[in-house]
């Protein structure tokens, strides 16, 4: 391949990059808009767009997204098997930047102009005419009255042998902690299990990424703990050594997605998780009584750092190892 040819898929690769990440910016940010309006949303009511949490949204899942990019370009060399240095060198160059630039610069814009304009976003009371169900209770709210918060309607109580249902006038409701104002829309859109563990865990990273973020300013000690944060990176940088384990493509992709998330979610319970904080603990007071770990140790966590890197030099050694075997399946 000419390097003609290597500028063109370099430039493909860019191209990709950025219309991917941009597209699932946006799809994150309108999804989470729409599901926070819905937790506020009773029955009768209409959503309307809202730039707010639009950009609550983007400012939450962009550095997620940019932190899968490693995974969305080893998909692309995948589809497009490629055998030059440059497109990998623009690979590379590419996703540091990302870790550089673009993750800690979205992760420390200031939110509280967005986060202070949903918290001061009182709930509604539920609307009256619809019949809702409270535990063992079915509930008909004929009359709302928001001034005082009371309410007066029809209740069917399973519980009750006898007079089960009665009714009720000018009730104080109080709300409940939950997400949702009414049960109606919660019981309609409320997420399954797995991608309620999903969102969790996504919320999870997000908040380790702007603790980290926010304590890289000021001075150089700062800063290296971001690094320290971002080795995470460099291990995801690595994925790219799994592109070529089979001569499946759909397998291959598989694989980086199972270590991807792999990765992701070891350094988010060596963060989260307090059997792996309490044996990070122990780790890092070893390290810190040898010499050469003392100013490792000073600059956050050197434990994730360490297998961080030594996840990167396995999956460095998987690269070249099966990029040999597929080029010498290729002059057999």
């Amino acid at each position: 391949m000419d390097i003609k040819e290597n500028i063109i898929e370099s430039l493909k690769l860019i191209f990709f990059y950025a219309c991917v990440c941009i597209f699932f910016c946006f799809c994150a940010s309108v999804l989470y808009m729409i599901y926070t309006l819905c937790q506020n949303l009773v029955a009768g009511q209409s959503l309307s767009f809202d730039f707010n949490m639009f950009m609550e949204g983007f400012l939450l899942s962009a550095p997620v997204v940019f932190i899968f990019g490693a995974m969305m370009m080893t998909f692309f060399f995948i589809r497009h098997p490629c055998r030059s240095v440059l497109p990998l060198i623009c690979y590379c160059l590419l996703y540091v930047s990302s870790w550089l630039f673009i993750i800690p610069s979205v992760s420390k814009v200031n939110t509280t102009t967005y986060e202070t304009y949903i918290e001061a976003k009182t709930k509604d009371m539920p609307s009256a005419g619809y019949f809702r169900r409270n535990k063992d209770k079915i509930v008909y709210y004929s009359y709302v009255n928001e001034l005082d918060n009371s309410v007066s309607g029809l209740c069917i109580d399973s519980n009750l042998v006898e007079n089960n249902v009665y009714t009720f006038s000018s009730l104080k409701m109080s709300h409940k902690k939950t997400a949702f104002t009414d049960s109606l829309i919660q019981n309609s859109i409320a997420m399954p299990p797995a991608i309620s563990i999903t969102v969790q865990k996504v919320l999870e990273l997000s908040l380790v990424l702007r603790k980290c973020a926010m304590q890289s300013f000021g001075s150089f000690h700062a800063f290296s703990y971001w690094l320290c944060f971002a080795s995470m990176g460099l291990a995801l940088l690595g994925v790219i050594g799994l592109r070529n384990v089979s001569e499946w493509r759909l397998v291959n992709m598989l694989i980086v997605a199972m270590a991807t998330l792999a990765i992701i979610v070891s350094n988010i319970l060596g963060y989260v998780n307090p059997v792996m904080v309490g044996i990070e603990k122990s780790f890092n007071d070893v390290f810190a009584r040898i010499g050469i770990f003392k100013s490792l140790c000073a600059v956050g966590n050197p434990f994730i750092m360490l297998y961080n890197i030594f996840v990167f030099i396995l999956l460095l050694v998987l690269f070249f190892v099966f990029e040999k075997n597929n080029r010498n399946l290729e002059d057999i």
